[in-house]
């Protein structure tokens, strides 16, 4: 089952249990997701503002043999 609609079955189960207005005070969004549409003129302060903060294409998606070994490395040197 696709995670988009786990979720809304789950929503949907809360919402059946606990009735409509209660629900609703729980602030709990339709969507599983949103995007958010960002205007192209802002991609380069959006870049610098990333590399200011170390925020990488790495950071964001990391590479699992790497990160396997960072995390291996780091916990051998704490002990």
């Amino acid at each position: 089952m696709p995670i988009e609609e786990s979720y809304l079955d789950a929503i949907e189960s809360i919402r059946n249990e606990i009735g409509e207005e209660d629900f609703r005070g729980l602030q709990y969004n339709n969507h599983f997701a949103v995007c958010w549409n960002i205007h192209k003129s802002l991609k380069p302060y959006i870049l610098s503002r990333l590399k200011e903060k170390g925020i990488s294409e790495d950071f964001i998606y990391p590479n699992s043999i790497n990160l396997k070994q960072f995390t291996v490395s780091s916990v051998l040197e704490e002990l």
